[in-house]
């Protein structure tokens, strides 16, 4: 059975994100703030994370990933969930993510960014890069947190 944990080592989450073909840059203001993996609790393999971050006074959903033999199975999902309920938690209101797939998290209730310079932000130097719009089609997403205790917006 695949357990979701917090996890304090961020190295393993962006590690599993690059192998699983996320782009391995980031930025200097990147702030890690939590953190999950997907364990397989009968081997203790992990299969997958996600990580909250704060990027450029921004909440963002980050190096969320899960290993080719465990995707389609809901855990892309439940780390979403427990990252997302931590963001309620901290009095967030709302999340930034980019995605080059957009299907999934359009499915968790994320939209695309409609202010031009919020998504020229979020996607950064992505179209000066060789796969931008070849094998690389980023979508700079949103969303709005029901629920939350605070008033922290973050962008």
């Amino acid at each position: 059975m695949i357990v979701i944990r917090p996890t304090d080592d961020y190295a393993t989450v962006k590690r599993l994100g690059v192998e699983a073909g996320l782009d391995e840059s980031e930025r200097d203001d990147d702030e890690s703030l939590a953190a999950w993996c997907a364990v397989d609790d009968e081997t203790d393999e992990i299969v997958g994370g996600i990580t909250l971050e704060l990027s450029r006074g921004m909440y963002t959903v980050n190096w969320m990933s899960v290993a080719a033999p465990w995707r389609r199975q809901g855990i892309a999902a439940r780390l979403v969930q427990a990252l997302e309920a931590e963001a309620r938690r901290r009095g967030l209101t709302r999340l930034y993510l980019t995605a080059r797939i957009p299907g999934f998290y359009l499915d968790q209730g994320y939209v695309e960014v409609a202010d031009p310079a919020r998504r020229a932000l979020l996607l950064g130097g992505c179209p000066e890069c060789p796969q931008y719009g070849v094998t690389c089609t980023p979508f700079a997403m949103v969303k709005e947190l029901a629920g939350t205790v605070g008033e922290r917006e973050g962008g």
